[in-house]
């Protein structure tokens, strides 16, 4: 059409696109007048597309107006082409859909002077699913313009820039302001994008980022004036014990987003009594990401890497006698333990007999800790670290001579060496002595 005003006294379904021609110097203007101009369902193009070197000018005179349900490849609902001029007044222009700028377009030099109304809920399968802009563009926005709720690529994307100094504000924006950006630059290569040139106020209160773990938006202030600025945004990667002790990895670097981080190895001395270390996860309670030592995180954000603790398989403890005596575990400890854990029991001869030695199945002999209470006329207590495997200790009595009191009174001195073989643990120490009342009761339990 090239009249200069085209005002909607009812909702209007367009067959085609509506191709505005008339000159950037005497521009048509269509007042929506509270009402809907709208695509045909199922149809594919621009509402509106305003020709090369054309002008339009759009504004909602009652309120309630709005464009809506175009599909096109550029520009579901405008499309403004090689240096075409788009002048917005009030309006809505909403749903409408795009491979690139669902709702508006800007080709080659195309001009766009946004100076209220509203762009929302516009979808693009590419980038701008409020507003494309392209590299030799130019766009103004002024006064309560809003941008926000479009989307693209399945995410926030409401006004995709190219280039710095795409968005010009100029006499600056008021209260109800909100538009989203979406940078062309990419994160990883580390640059800050001014998105608007200088200004004397600070406008960064009516822009907020698209994408905040991608880039995060301040007010920057430069010479005559402030810009505001999206700056690539650096995160963390974080460990977390999750109910271990010892020493965590500590990772002090900062990354981008999507950065490759190599996934820290446990340190040696980080442990959980009874568990073993499967690795890192996402979620505390496991139900996260897994990643293995040295494997590679691309990271989206702030991460805290859980250690990851599988409870350790449980062994068989049996402790028994050959005859003569009585030998036997706590009655506290179970029959089935987990690796690492601490036994302790005692030994009983028989009146007339004496303890000779262990047959030990499953655990080195010398592995195992004993201690005699004075007085105790060959009663004694034992203690070993459980390996990772069942243990089966028979303890063998010889009668009482001369010789082997001697022998038995060697053994109580010197005792027996201790090497403690945990799974997910390390470390050395002494087992207790336990008393003649806790052995027997270690032999009723």
């Amino acid at each position: 059409i090239d009249t200069r005003t085209f005002t909607l006294t009812k909702p209007v379904t367009l067959e085609h696109t509506l191709e505005v021609v008339a000159s950037k110097e005497n521009p048509l203007t269509i007042d929506l007048n509270g009402q809907t101009l709208q695509a045909k369902s199922g149809t594919g193009f621009s509402v509106i597309t305003v020709a090369e070197n054309a002008g339009l000018i759009l504004k909602d005179s009652v309120g309630g107006g709005k464009i809506t349900g175009g599909n096109a490849m550029q520009g579901g609902g405008v499309y403004v082409s090689r240096n075409g001029e788009f002048i917005m007044e009030s309006g809505l222009i909403t749903n409408n859909k795009a491979v690139r700028g669902g709702g508006v377009y800007l080709n080659d030099k195309a001009v766009f002077e946004m100076n209220g109304g509203s762009i929302t809920y516009n979808t693009a399968d590419d980038n701008g699913g409020g507003v494309y802009a392209d590299d030799r563009s130019t766009f103004t926005v002024r006064g309560a313009s809003v941008i926000k709720d479009n989307t693209g690529q399945n995410s926030a994307n409401n006004v995709y820039t190219l280039k710095p100094l795409i968005i010009f504000t100029e006499n600056g924006l008021s209260d109800g302001a909100s538009i989203g950006i979406t940078s062309g630059i990419s994160p990883d290569e580390g640059r800050s994008v001014d998105v608007t040139t200088s200004t004397l106020n600070d406008n960064s209160g009516y822009f907020f980022s698209d994408n905040p773990d991608v880039y995060g938006l301040i007010n920057a202030e430069v010479q005559g004036g402030y810009v505001v600025r999206l700056i690539p945004k650096q995160h963390t990667v974080t460990y977390d014990l999750n109910g271990g002790s010892g020493s965590k990895p500590v990772d002090s670097k900062k990354y981008l987003y999507n950065a490759e981080v190599t996934v820290a190895d446990k340190p040696a001395d980080m442990k959980r009594e009874g568990y073993t270390f499967m690795g890192w996860n996402t979620k505390a309670d496991g139900s996260g990401q897994d990643y293995k030592p040295g494997s590679t995180l691309y990271l989206k954000g702030d991460t805290t890497l859980y250690a990851n603790w599988k409870e350790g398989a449980k062994y068989s403890v049996i402790v028994k006698s050959a005859g003569n005596g009585n030998a036997g575990v706590l009655y506290s400890i179970p029959h089935e333990v987990n690796a690492g854990t601490l036994i302790q029991g005692g030994v009983i001869p028989k009146s007339g007999y004496m303890f000779d030695h262990w047959e030990a199945v499953g655990i080195d002999a010398d592995a195992i800790t004993s201690t005699t209470p004075s007085g105790s006329k060959g009663t004694f207590s034992f203690s070993f670290i459980m390996p990772a495997n069942d243990v089966k200790l028979t303890a063998h009595f010889v009668e009482k001579s001369p010789a082997n009191d001697m022998l038995f009174a060697a053994n109580a001195i010197n005792g027996f060496n201790v090497t403690y073989n945990a799974t997910g643990g390390s470390g050395t120490g002494h087992a207790a002595a336990v008393g003649a009342g806790l052995i027997a009761a270690a032999l009723l339990g």
